[in-house]
């Protein structure tokens, strides 16, 4: 899964065949798959009602089944492989899964950001503006706090389900595989960044809160997964927590708590098939200087330490967009079984990526995958120089999807692109990772004429 790699080798007379036969009879292909993070922008009529400034219409659910078809076959229609809803019914990606659980009748601050503190002259033009983090603090931002025991209710429950239904129905009416069909879910570390707590006190209140969570939550994991759909959980918290929810505490006490994050995390998908999980880390898309983000080499093992086996993580903004270096670096240890989805289209941007240049944005991820599978394979005591062991690695090694740098609407309504160039951004995308596949496959068919190496990207 990620990368599907279709090789086909065939020949009637070895001794005797061309080159040009070799070539057509060697050929190795090499699909590349495509995906967003989530979130699109809501159609603008839907915003008041999703916001809750205007009562449902008694024809809403038919509505949004035929919204959710249109949403589904735009993603197609653009060339996405492994699609979603677009997060179409929610207010934002966190709140819903929270008023699905009893114990949050209390009220706090919602988290600021370090990085909008500090450049205020930037900031304050965001007064007035609320969502899940306080932007400026001229403008309070109430979020929901624990004020109790957490359970997961049964109401909770069914309405999860009428959302999974409603984007099984519509997958289903385009003839569209549920294997590619993903549904997204907060972890557990994701909603104790945005929400508050006073109900668990003490020395380990923190810790003691995000394991309430993380056991409420496995009921959400496990029923999207019985579904039939791959389950994607949205960690910001791993990242973008740093700065907001943790911004006073230090570097090491932070990757304490991204430790204990990780570890519920895993407690509350360990029955799972990881094989169909997706995990997204981030940092925000909020706007924002993002001067103050935890660099990656900081807390890369501690996200390679999740389940999930598939990761997508923000990797082109010009914050980020040097880190894919750090995949093949000698102390980052990245697991076999891990696919990338790394961001190859800026979110927050309205200039359209050319597919050049994503396809070289995909390349370096290849390549510095390409350095962590060879520092396995010496770590494991393989020998790379063994011509046996080369020609059972004539596949090319490319464990990557391409996907978004994060949502393009993680809140109805807050949107900083136009509907018509998110599909265009996502149109390059697609054709970027087209330009990839054939040069990997051209790379592939020369490497098969040469005797003496046939471990391409081993």
């Amino acid at each position: 899964f990620g990368s599907r790699i279709l090789s086909e080798v065939a020949s009637e007379d070895k001794n005797e065949r061309s080159l040009a036969a070799a070539m057509d009879t060697t050929m190795t292909s090499v699909e590349i798959l495509t995906t967003t993070v989530g979130s699109l922008p809501r159609p603008p009529w839907m915003v008041p009602y999703l916001r809750g400034e205007k009562e449902l219409p008694a024809d809403w659910e038919e509505t949004l089944h035929l919204e959710t078809v249109k949403v589904m076959k735009e993603q197609l229609n653009v060339g996405l492989h492994v699609i979603n809803d677009g997060e179409l019914a929610r207010g934002d990606y966190v709140s819903e899964a929270r008023k699905r659980m009893a114990g949050f009748d209390a009220e706090s601050l919602a988290p600021g950001a370090a990085d909008l503190e500090e450049s205020t002259d930037f900031s304050d033009k965001f007064e007035g503006r609320k969502g899940l983090l306080t932007l400026t603090k001229k403008t309070e931002v109430k979020a929901a706090a624990c004020s109790g025991p957490i359970t997961y209710l049964d109401e909770g429950l069914q309405d999860l389900k009428k959302e999974i239904n409603r984007v099984i129905k519509a997958a289903k009416e385009l003839g569209h595989p549920l294997e590619r069909v993903f549904f997204t879910s907060p972890s557990p570390g994701t909603l104790a960044t945005f929400f508050g707590n006073e109900y668990f006190k003490g020395e380990n209140g923190y810790e003691d809160f995000v394991s309430a969570l993380g056991k409420a939550m496995a009921v959400e994991y496990k029923t999207i997964q019985e579904a039939g759909l791959i389950l994607q959980l949205d960690c910001p918290d791993l990242g973008m927590g740093r700065h907001t929810k943790h911004m006073d505490k230090t570097l090491e006490e932070f990757k304490k708590v991204a430790k204990h994050h990780v570890q519920v995390l895993n407690e509350a998908v360990s029955s799972l098939d990881t094989s169909k999980l997706r995990m997204h880390m981030c940092w925000g898309n909020y706007p924002g200087p993002h001067d103050k983000d935890v660099p990656l080499k900081e807390i890369a093992n501690i996200v390679l330490e999740a389940k999930p086996e598939l990761l997508s993580i923000e990797a082109c903004n010009p914050g980020h967009a040097h880190e894919h270096e750090v995949w093949g670096k000698k102390n980052i240890n990245v697991p076999e079984k891990k696919t990338f989805l790394p961001g190859v289209i800026d979110t927050t941007s309205s200039h359209v990526e050319h597919p050049e240049l994503v396809k070289q944005r995909l390349r370096q991820y290849v390549d510095a995958l390409r350095l962590a599978k060879s520092k396995r394979e010496r770590e494991n005591g393989a020998d790379s120089a063994d011509p046996a062991k080369k020609k059972m690695r004539c596949k090319p090694y490319v464990p990557i999807m391409a996907c978004t740098d994060c949502g393009f609407g993680t809140a109805a309504g807050a949107n900083n692109l136009s509907r018509d160039l998110v599909f265009k951004k996502i149109g390059s995308m697609c054709q970027g990772a087209k330009l990839l596949e054939e040069e990997l496959k051209a790379e592939a068919g020369n490497d098969k004429l040469k005797p003496d190496d046939n471990s391409l990207g081993a």
